[in-house]
């Protein structure tokens, strides 16, 4: 969040949240992710949230998917471990769920 020094300092105010929540079930490793944001005040389309890209979306670029002055976003992660022999093989799950 910013605090301008003086008013005509700062056109808006950006605040953003996460929150992660790993929970363990034998050999399953849930991993629940919660991330929003929203702005307050004259936004320039350059500051805005961009949704896609490896943080966000997977499998779209930064931006691929939209841009908003407000956002939800939310996943699931389910990993495991596969062992055959000598080596370990980890697999994962994983489940998004935006709002914009």
């Amino acid at each position: 969040m910013a605090v301008p020094v003086r008013p005509s300092w700062l056109g808006f105010t950006r605040l953003r949240l996460r929150a992660e929540q790993p929970l363990s079930l034998g050999p399953l490793d849930m991993n629940f992710r919660v991330k929003a944001g929203g702005v307050h005040g004259d936004l320039p389309p350059y500051e805005a949230f961009p949704l896609g890209g490896t943080n966000s979306v997977r499998g779209y670029a930064e931006g691929g998917v939209g841009s908003g002055r407000h956002f939800v976003e939310g996943s699931a992660e389910l990993r495991w471990v596969l062992t055959t022999g000598q080596r370990e093989c980890r697999q994962h799950l994983q489940c998004w769920i935006k709002h914009v």
